[in-house]
């Protein structure tokens, strides 16, 4: 898993202008999609980032947008129907390999994934279960709000895994991050050195963000 290297955003609003600055800070080339001429003036003046006038379901913002070239491409525009032609057509037509998608609407939510689309998701859902954490849990800080190192991410293990059937000791880990929970068939289990990993188990990473990457690649 390498970090990608150029990144299509549709829609400038606020997650799509905020998203570009995290890549660019990071020194990810991005391009952003956006209709409205006064949005795309204002985001040329602030961001380094390549600013497309267009609708991110035309060939030619795409095109316009090196759709060729990109690693991955982000819908995250207020328009759910938007977001998922987008991402349908940036996949199928200029085959990124990676698609994310903003659905609000849950009913859409299964449309989205059979299009093919990679990731779904929901703004408002993020940040509710963000505050029902502060609230259940005081004193804590959610790690999607945390400006630390750490990240925590799941990752579903293939049954084809070569992880799986062997247990986490075997694994030998990188440095930096540590399975901390894994979820199987409904059911918690906090792991241990003799844990033996299943196709199917939803794995939990903490970790360093290097450290996750290198993860990832044994387990897939």
């Amino acid at each position: 898993m390498k970090v990608p290297s150029y990144v299509i955003i549709a829609g400038g609003g606020r997650i799509g202008s905020r998203l570009a600055e995290l890549l660019t800070d990071r020194g990810i080339d991005v391009a952003i999609i956006e209709k409205d001429r006064e949005v795309c003036e204002e985001l040329a003046t602030r961001l380094n980032a390549l600013v497309i006038n267009g609708d991110a379901t035309s060939r030619k913002a795409l095109e316009d947008a090196g759709a060729r070239q990109a690693d991955i491409f982000a819908g995250v525009t207020g328009d759910d129907s938007h977001n998922i032609v987008a991402c349908h057509m940036a996949k199928h037509l200029f085959q990124i390999p990676f698609t994310i998608a903003r659905v609000e609407n849950p009913e859409m939510i299964k449309t989205a994934q059979e299009t093919g689309i990679n990731f779904v998701f929901s703004p408002s859902d993020v940040s509710a279960h963000v505050l029902e954490n502060t609230i259940l849990l005081p004193g804590t800080t959610s790690v999607l709000l945390s400006r630390s190192l750490t990240r925590a991410v799941e990752i579903l293990l293939p049954d084809n895994s070569p992880a799986a059937g062997k247990t986490i000791k075997e694994l030998k880990m990188p440095k930096g991050c540590v399975i901390g929970a894994i979820f199987r068939e409904g059911g918690l289990i906090i792991p241990h050195g003799d844990t033996v990993l299943r196709g199917g188990d939803m794995i939990a990473l903490i970790g360093e963000e290097d450290a996750i990457r290198r993860s990832i690649k044994i387990f897939r």
